[in-house]
């Protein structure tokens, strides 16, 4: 008896360890942890083929983007495969095509929707720029000012931030407003040392103390040309002397000769004129005249 219960005694723990509360938790549970797993595992294909599917239709893209050369071709990118960086880079060339084909209005529209649709696009400083600079050569002052102004509110460390400032001296110049356009000037070269747009700042203060303006002076008009001489004013058509033109040739033709005498020249006439040889047929030699006998003697 005693030994039966030493025996249920040193049974007991290993009962306990074996249905400890983790063990049974992953009894219970087994399914549900396969599930996750499985789950887990499908959504890593799902990610692996999402990532390569989106890495063949970028490159797809890309090289769609790289072939362009047309307003065309950038459509054909833009329709096929929104969304990708292709499609973006085929906006701003679009937007340069338009521009080169005078169609400004619609270069401004491509150029608003790439900073619509991409606003955390590398390249939106230089979008912004390009787009204020066309506002202001279709004569658009106020909106290109607010979008410079926009660009150096959101992108002040860009590359372009001193190129926007020159611009805007410059708007500020065309409006004569020179004490401004100097001041945005002469701040430049402390706010961006070692610029390469320093040079061109110098330059335009130079201008500003030369009073020279900031735009094209048109030049004065062309001199009236002279008033042309009246019909009647000029020489009659009898008085102009007549084109002075070669005489006919008067000497005859080069004819062979003939085999026949030819009957003798009356007295009142000419002398018909000589004849060379036809370089063909050789001259024929003159006639040779021949003596007649003296007459006898009477006898």
């Amino acid at each position: 008896m005693l030994e039966d219960k030493n025996l249920s005694a040193t049974a007991t723990p290993e009962s306990d360890l074996s249905g400890s509360p983790l063990e049974r938790a992953v009894e219970q549970n087994f399914k549900k942890i396969l599930l996750g797993v499985l789950l887990l595992v499908l959504v890593i294909v799902l990610v692996g083929v999402n990532s390569f599917y989106r890495s063949e239709r970028n490159r797809e893209a890309a090289s769609l983007f790289t072939s362009a050369r047309t307003v065309e071709d950038c459509e054909v990118v833009l329709q096929k495969h929104a969304g990708t960086p292709a499609a973006a880079n085929a906006l701003l060339l679009e937007a340069d095509l338009y521009w080169q084909q005078g169609k400004k209005d619609s270069s401004v529209k491509a150029l608003q929707d790439f900073l619509k649709t991409n606003p955390k696009h590398a390249l939106v400083p230089y979008a912004l720029l390009a787009l204020g600079s066309k506002q202001d050569a279709m004569g658009e002052k106020e909106a290109a000012k607010a979008t410079f102004d926009n660009l150096l509110k959101n992108y002040p460390d860009s590359e372009v931030s001193p190129a926007v400032q020159i611009r805007l001296g410059d708007i500020a110049w065309a409006e004569s407003k020179t004490a401004d356009a100097r001041a945005i000037f002469e701040k430049l070269p402390s706010k961006f040392p070692g610029s390469p747009f320093v040079e061109e700042i110098q330059q335009r203060l130079d201008m500003i103390d030369g009073g020279l303006p900031t735009q094209e002076v048109e030049p004065p008009p062309a001199p009236p040309k002279p008033a042309t001489t009246p019909l009647m004013l000029q020489a009659p058509p009898a008085a102009i002397s007549p084109p002075v033109t070669a005489p006919a040739a008067t000497t005859a033709p080069l004819t062979p000769p003939s085999n026949t005498t030819p009957p003798p020249a009356k007295p009142d006439a000419a002398p018909t004129p000589l004849t060379p040889p036809s370089a063909a047929t050789p001259a024929a030699p003159p006639a040779q005249t021949v003596p007649e006998p003296p007459a006898p003697a009477p006898k």
